[in-house]
């Protein structure tokens, strides 16, 4: 069944398992869930994408055996263009007009193969899965699998990079899979995650514990969701040893101090310190007052003026 029908169906009063046909919808229905449709998969044009009101507005129908066509070009003074127009036939006569129009500020490839992307989509969603044949089997078994197009928003490609960085962390040279994240990484345009570039940020870190009062600093422990081996140039990684990162506030000056514990298995910890970039000592700071900071320096500062009271 195609994703998006122009025509109603109701069940069959004599056989409410067969749907029979009921008329045509709106053209402005069509379009409300073309649209809908598009945004749902990550495809509708970036800057707009608008219905022709004037040519299928009020409650105009979506004509029988109509079909939507498509064209992609740059526009005349910026940007890139998505024309759809809907094509019947009307008194004898073979009809085009135009349906909606996409835009997106961009000009790049990228930009130009998305446009053709959602121009395939629109397509795609008036016609059910295997109208046209792709391939014929002979003497049964499974169709080839085939691979699939996807064009990434850059906010994608980062969300996408930063999930390989991680799954390529946790992998080897010697498994299966670490050749291909590599590939992946270097096809979507960000280069191989090595050591340097294991970066501390808000969408690796979270606080995993109540912030604690010290005498003059907060204490946070930090639950790490990053390779800590390439970041701090360890060697846990297939052992009983692990890594606990930790960040202490001082409310006074307003210094944040990050270090992290080794913790062996034979029991001789060791504690080191770590350097933190304006970017990451940015995230460290936004993720403990997520947790409370605020009311912790308050809390301290309530203590210490009790204390000085008292004395």
């Amino acid at each position: 069944m195609p994703i998006i029908e122009p025509e109603i169906w109701q069940p069959s009063p004599d056989n409410p398992g067969r749907r029979v046909y009921a008329g045509q919808r709106t053209a402005q229905e069509v379009f409300d869930d073309l649209k809908a449709h598009l945004n749902t998969i990550g495809y509708l044009p970036e800057d707009y994408f608008l219905f022709d009101d004037g040519n299928w507005g009020s409650g105009r129908k979506f004509p029988e055996e109509g079909w939507l066509t498509t064209q992609v070009d740059y526009g005349g003074s910026e940007g890139i263009y998505l024309d759809v127009t809907l094509e019947f036939g009307e008194d004898g006569q073979h009809k085009y007009e135009s349906f909606a129009t996409g835009k997106t500020l961009g000009e790049s490839g990228s930009a130009m193969d998305r446009m053709f992307l959602t121009a395939s989509a629109i397509t795609r969603a008036f016609h059910e899965d295997g109208l046209h044949t792709r391939y014929i089997m002979v003497g049964g078994g499974e169709p080839a699998p085939e691979g699939i197009t996807v064009n990434l928003s850059p906010e994608e490609r980062h969300v996408v990079s930063i999930g390989l960085g991680w799954l390529k962390g946790a992998l080897t040279p010697a498994d299966q899979d670490y050749d291909l994240v590599g590939q992946l990484l270097n096809r979507i345009g960000y280069e191989d995650i090595g050591q340097e570039q294991v970066v501390i940020g808000s969408d690796n870190i979270r606080i995993g514990q109540e912030l604690l009062i010290e005498d003059d600093h907060i204490n946070a422990v930090i639950e790490t969701w990053f390779d800590v081996d390439a970041r701090f140039d360890t060697e846990t990684r297939d052992t009983d040893d692990w890594i606990n990162l930790y960040a202490d506030y001082y409310p006074e000056d307003g210094r944040l101090e990050a270090y992290y514990t080794l913790h062996r298995q034979e029991g001789n910890d060791e504690s080191f310190p770590v350097e933190l970039t304006e970017e990451e000592t940015k995230a460290v700071m936004e993720a403990m007052q997520g947790a409370g900071l605020d009311d912790a320096v308050q809390e301290m500062n309530g203590e210490l003026n009790q204390t000085m009271g008292g004395q």
